[in-house]
């Protein structure tokens, strides 16, 4: 099928993913093998807050003249419930480490780290309905680069809920590393990104060694048609690349330390 409506009824929230950035603010792949992130298991609801705008009110005679918009001085801000905390994710997403003290397992809380979390990037999807069509699709909001910390879940009677904070940086760039471009999305900076797919939306990242010229996908792509980007340090590739739904395989070997990125989509 071609290309998808743009207009969708979203529900729910299937999915979750965390990715450790590098300098250059890519998904921080470590060698050829694909890097994908960490998934948080359980999430049970983003609640996404965006500030209104400042509204400007200009007066005189006793009454309203005219009014107007400036920009928000706010940022756009977000909380990430869910119901199973996984230390691995929490030390990647604090800056944190998850240690052993004999045979048990420890974090922290409200440490000296706060201030300093690492820079992320996130994936996070729903279930949707075509607006036109009313076909299965899928919602995703991808944050190109954010900073998160967590809330401990108190203890009583109910299922045990995590909540990270979530702040959404200013980006110049998709995860994938292609610049925003104003005659392309219509801006230059985004905190976040809204997609629409009509399979489930997925990010893969690699390292380039200068050894290997196919990179393969962990998770398939439905079909070739539904990778929809491919990036060599940031570049949008549009030759020199061949492609199945599970490689990528470059004509000459990409150099050593070439960031790889792919956005594509999977099967349910």
């Amino acid at each position: 099928m071609g290309v998808t409506s743009g207009k969708q009824f979203g529900v729910g929230l299937r999915h979750a993913q965390v990715f450790e950035l590098d300098a250059s603010g890519y998904p921080a792949a470590t060698n050829a093998t694909a890097y994908e992130g960490y998934e948080i298991v359980g999430p049970k609801a983003f609640d996404l807050t965006t500030p209104d705008p400042r509204k400007i009110f200009h007066t005189g005679n006793d009454r309203l003249l005219a009014q107007d918009f400036l920009p928000t001085l706010e940022g756009a801000s977000g909380a990430l419930r869910v119901s199973r905390n996984d230390y691995d994710v929490f030390a990647t997403m604090t800056g944190t480490k998850k240690a052993t003290i004999g045979a048990a397992t420890v974090i922290g809380y409200a440490t000296d780290k706060q201030g300093s979390e690492p820079d992320l990037g996130m994936l996070l999807f729903q279930q949707s309905k075509d607006g036109v069509t009313k076909l299965r699709r899928w919602r995703a909001y991808i944050l190109p680069v954010a900073n998160a910390n967590i809330k401990p879940s108190s203890m009583n009677d109910n299922g045990a809920e995590y909540e990270y904070n979530i702040l959404p940086l200013v980006a110049t760039q998709h995860l994938w590393g292609v610049d925003f471009d104003d005659d392309v999305e219509g801006f230059t900076e985004a905190q976040l990104i809204e997609t629409m797919t009509e399979n489930q939306p997925w990010i893969a990242a690699f390292k380039a060694t200068g050894a290997e010229k196919a990179y393969s996908l962990t998770h398939k792509a439905v079909s070739t048609a539904k990778i929809h980007v491919v990036t060599k340090a940031g570049v949008a590739q549009t030759t020199g690349y061949t492609m199945t739904t599970s490689a990528i395989t470059f004509t000459d070997t990409p150099a050593a330390n070439s960031m790889i990125v792919a956005f594509y989509e999977i099967a349910a």
